[in-house]
């Protein structure tokens, strides 16, 4: 089976601000990082923050099925 996961265009969307949130939680967390939303593509703390999230979709366990 193979899947395909898209979330770039939500991230560059200014109406979901999905980029922007991530730089927002980043300053809330103390990381110095430039106002633009650049700094998603280039923050190492940022891209961390992402890669987590993905990973935890990407491992998820369905409660009803159980299927990875």
């Amino acid at each position: 089976m193979v899947m395909v996961l898209m979330l770039c265009r939500s991230l560059l969307v200014s109406s979901t601000k999905g980029s922007s949130k991530y730089v927002k939680w980043a300053k809330e967390a103390g990381v110095k990082v430039s106002s633009l939303d650049d700094s998603f593509f280039t923050n190492p703390v940022i891209k961390n923050y992402f890669k987590a999230c993905i990973k935890a979709v990407v491992k998820r366990k369905n409660s009803l099925s159980g299927v990875r």
